[in-house]
């Protein structure tokens, strides 16, 4: 059996972790698991380089596919908005109606 971090053999003795994906097995000195964590028995949830690197990388696909329906869904809401504007009185002509219904209004 051969470190993933190393690639040195790992003996029967001395302390070494599990990947959680992969199994595989790495000397404890090769990662920054400190002893105390192993003895006191807490389940710890390690991913070698290799698999923490194909997560991020999984993650990094997906994040870009989010950004890119985003964009799409911005491109669409605007197509929609200015077919809206396109049929509807413009904001300044809706302020000067209602303007003169307040004028009108408060010579009452």
């Amino acid at each position: 059996m051969h470190c993933v971090v190393c690639d040195k053999t790992i003996g029967k003795s001395g302390y070494k972790i599990q990947c959680r994906k992969c199994d595989g097995w790495a000397h404890l000195n090769c990662t920054n698991i400190a002893k105390d964590d192993i003895h006191d028995k807490k389940k710890i949830d390690w991913h070698c380089k290799q698999c923490r690197d194909s997560s991020t990388s999984a993650l990094e696909e997906e994040l870009e596919e989010e950004a890119s329906l985003r964009e799409k869904l911005d491109r669409c809401i605007k197509r929609r908005q200015s077919q809206i504007y396109e049929h509807s009185p413009s904001t300044q002509d809706m302020f000067k109606k209602l303007l003169k219904k307040l004028r009108a209004w408060k010579k009452r």
